[in-house]
């Protein structure tokens, strides 16, 4: 398949179009808002569910979430335009017929219209892909760092054994649970006068 087909069937796939114009970091960013609105902020607040308390928390684990998402997206429009962009630098064409596969070089007006194509089109889009995937990686690194060395007491989802376990040593390790229970007091910033209507985090646990 000729270099100049493989880039008018790439642009016909999903996303692999938006990175031709100038329009294509805000349909990132519309990318970016409907993920964390339809699916990462759903699922992180089953994790981070004590509001407004949790509420840093939750928007750094939707945000991580989604930036993952959006980077796995990026990476591939990535693969994408940076396979076809060598095919258009090859001085030879590998092309198959009949079952089998053959090269040909190409001739000085083919290799001058890829050049063309290349600098012109693919070479700009592939800027734009790289220009919005540091920034991700970047912001994917800093929420998670954020998230594993955040001390906040997380009340997890929890199921089968784990919640077994989990609810078997609060019912019989009193340490266990009062520290618990300071973690939750130290956390909605209660005073000593306040301490015997405080929750701990694990009370509000559906298990």
């Amino acid at each position: 398949q000729q270099p100049v087909r493989e880039v008018q069937n790439l642009r016909r796939e999903f996303l692999f179009d938006w990175p031709m114009d100038d329009g294509y970091n805000d349909k990132l960013k519309g990318l970016y808002g409907a993920t964390m609105l339809v699916v990462s902020l759903p699922i992180a607040f089953d994790t981070y569910r004590v509001l407004p308390a949790q509420l840093p928390e939750l928007l750094a684990a939707a945000h991580t979430g989604t930036a993952a998402f959006m980077v796995v997206a990026v990476l591939r429009l990535r693969l994408g335009w940076g396979f076809v962009q060598k095919r258009l630098k090859e001085r030879v064409s590998y092309y198959e017929q009949n079952q089998r596969g053959f090269l040909a070089k190409k001739d000085d007006e083919a290799v001058l219209r890829d050049r063309l194509i290349e600098k012109s089109e693919v070479a700009p889009a592939l800027r734009r892909i790289d220009r919005s995937l540091l920034p991700l990686l970047a912001s994917l690194l800093v929420s998670t760092a954020a998230l594993e060395i955040s001390d906040v007491p997380v009340l997890r989802t929890l199921s089968g054994d784990s919640a077994t376990r989990y609810t078997s040593q609060l019912r019989g390790d009193d340490e266990f649970a009062a520290a618990e229970q300071a973690k939750a007091r130290q956390r909605m910033g209660g005073g000593a006068g306040e301490q015997e209507n405080v929750k701990p985090l694990y009370c509000d646990s559906r298990y």
